[in-house]
């Protein structure tokens, strides 16, 4: 009921930043997945509120990028407002280049967001309004879209060894939009060649995560099983294989670059 109401009623309340500002809530969800594995109730639940999260995560993202809406002094206003609170670097950030010509042959306006204000877990409320907290506590306490994205995949990987297909199915639907939110938030040649400590720890817990789930796909991959299983537990197990491979290969996609 906890994880039904935090889904259908405070991530509908707020915006989707404020749980990467102050990200408790999000913390609680992880470890429900990581600690509650033999109940799939729970469990659900949990998968169900981080997919609603990120599904709106995107969706402001989206927002943020759409030229239609853009506005000149606006843009500018969350540059500077969102470089006094950088966390990551440049190379964390998605790129997004606006340009406003004036009239008349009067100057261009190019603003970049670098870094951008959902990549590094601020929204225009975050940036404007710290009266009554500590600006460098809450700096060191949110998280940016990259990390939001990669403890959401160090998590749930560990789960894909319970014997419950919906779980399994619904854990592998919100590592696929996590993984194309990945996709579009990271650059992946300058985060690996990246010295921050930050930098390095993401690249460290993705390593951990291609582990686990590549010891996941060998616990589903039907040559490890035995002759004796039911056809029923065969057909779930190629169901999570077939999803879980795929998933192996949009990470890579995502987060290794070519050279």
């Amino acid at each position: 009921n906890s994880c039904e109401f935090i889904s259908d009623v405070v991530l509908q309340d707020f915006p989707t930043e404020v749980f990467l500002q102050r990200p408790a809530i999000v913390k609680s969800l992880l470890e429900l997945v990581h600690s509650s594995a033999n109940r799939s109730d729970v469990v659900l639940g949990a998968l169900n509120a981080l997919l609603t999260l990120t599904e709106n995560l995107s969706s402001r993202i989206n927002q943020y990028r759409d030229p239609a809406i853009y506005s000149p002094g606006r843009a500018a206003d969350l540059y500077y407002g969102a470089a006094r609170y950088q966390v990551l670097s440049d190379s964390l950030s998605f790129n997004t280049t606006s340009e406003s010509s004036a009239e008349n042959g009067q100057n261009q306006i190019n603003v970049n967001f670098h870094p951008n204000p959902l990549a590094q877990g601020y929204g225009e409320e975050a940036l404007f309004d710290h009266s009554d907290e500590d600006v460098r506590t809450l700096q060191f306490q949110q998280w940016t879209v990259p990390q939001f994205c990669i403890s959401v995949l160090k998590k749930v990987v560990n789960i894909f060894k319970v014997p419950y297909e919906e779980v399994c199915i619904e854990a592998i639907k919100l590592l696929q939009i996590v993984t194309k939110l990945l996709g579009r938030i990271v650059v992946a040649d300058r985060l690996w060649q990246d010295e921050s400590v930050i930098a390095k720890q993401l690249c460290e817990q993705f390593q951990e995560s291609l582990d686990t789930l590549g010891t996941a796909i060998y616990h589903h991959y039907h040559g490890h099983l035995a002759i004796t299983t039911p056809p029923s537990e065969l057909k779930f197990h190629r169901v999570v294989y077939i999803g879980l491979s795929g998933l192996l290969t949009d990470l890579l996609e995502a987060m290794v670059p070519l050279d």
